[in-house]
């Protein structure tokens, strides 16, 4: 509850704020919400242009998780 808390709080301040998302989105991995996870994916890819380590790095996590659960 407070890392959800405090990643609210920084996206509010800094809505680009790709360390931000990007740990937002494994934490919505842990919680098991894959669509969230998803969507901040999205935004990391808009911001990313050219690509970026924190897109690269939830990608490959939410690739895991998907992987995971076919084989569960």
């Amino acid at each position: 509850e407070k890392a959800s808390s405090n990643y609210s709080k920084a996206l509010s301040l800094s809505p680009k704020h790709k360390g931000a998302l990007e740990y937002q989105g494994e934490m919505y991995l842990t919680l098991g919400q894959l669509e969230k996870a998803e969507a901040n994916l999205k935004k990391l890819e808009s911001i990313c242009c050219l690509g970026c380590e924190e897109e690269k790095i939830l990608k490959e996590s939410i690739s895991k998780y998907k992987s995971g659960k076919k084989r569960s």
